[in-house]
């Protein structure tokens, strides 16, 4: 079933499947940075998977590494523009940033 949703093999499903596994141990440890290593093999094996380019901004976020968590989310958005938590976190993290316009944007466009 996933094959014929996702386009890909069944191993490559099971590889994605425990780099989010091991990421969540990883984050339940505070190892972010292992946390991301995963998320990048993840996002290796399916790089349109949005919810990985999300993910790994919420833990870029928990860096303080704003501006890269606002790209993250980005990239998540452009292909999931209908993912409104990614809209909603990159409003947070453009807020930590001071941008406010961008804030806005975020937060409105969900909205259109």
């Amino acid at each position: 079933m996933l094959k014929k949703i996702t386009g890909l093999n069944q191993g490559t499903i099971m590889s994605i499947r425990g780099f989010y596994l091991r990421r969540k141990i990883r984050i339940a440890r505070n190892d972010y940075q292992r946390a991301i290593e995963c998320y990048n093999k993840a996002i290796e094996l399916n790089p349109k998977d949005a919810l990985a380019y999300y993910s790994r901004g919420k833990v870029k976020y928990k860096l303080k590494d704003y501006s890269g968590a606002i790209e993250e989310f980005n990239r998540a958005i452009e292909l999931n523009p209908d993912f409104a938590d990614a809209h909603y976190r990159c409003g947070r993290a453009k807020n930590k940033l001071k941008n406010y316009n961008g804030l806005l944007k975020n937060l409105i466009m969900p909205l259109n």
